[in-house]
């Protein structure tokens, strides 16, 4: 996700900051993107905080599995009714 974010951020030409998806990269390698980059072993023990919207498919069941197997510490919170791709800010 680090790798993505910042090829969103896109500049006017007044100085202005905004967010622009790459649309292309992400309709030409779907797979790749929802890849999970960690090995079987990767572990972090620290607090992580996964904050979902309610209405994506993004985290189900299986993903609350393959996070905490990740993240031994992890808090999942889902912010109701915003689903994937939505500003709650």
């Amino acid at each position: 996700m680090r790798k993505i974010l910042p090829t969103n951020l896109e500049r006017t030409p007044d100085g202005a900051w905004f967010w622009q998806i790459n649309l292309p990269v992400f309709t030409a390698a779907p797979l790749e993107l929802e890849r999970n980059p960690l090995g079987a072993d990767d572990r972090y023990g620290g607090p992580v905080l996964f904050v979902a919207g309610g209405k994506s498919p993004c985290i189900d069941v299986r993903g609350h599995a393959t996070i905490h197997g990740h993240f031994l510490r992890a808090e999942i919170v889902a912010v109701p009714d915003p689903g994937h791709n939505t500003s709650v800010l």
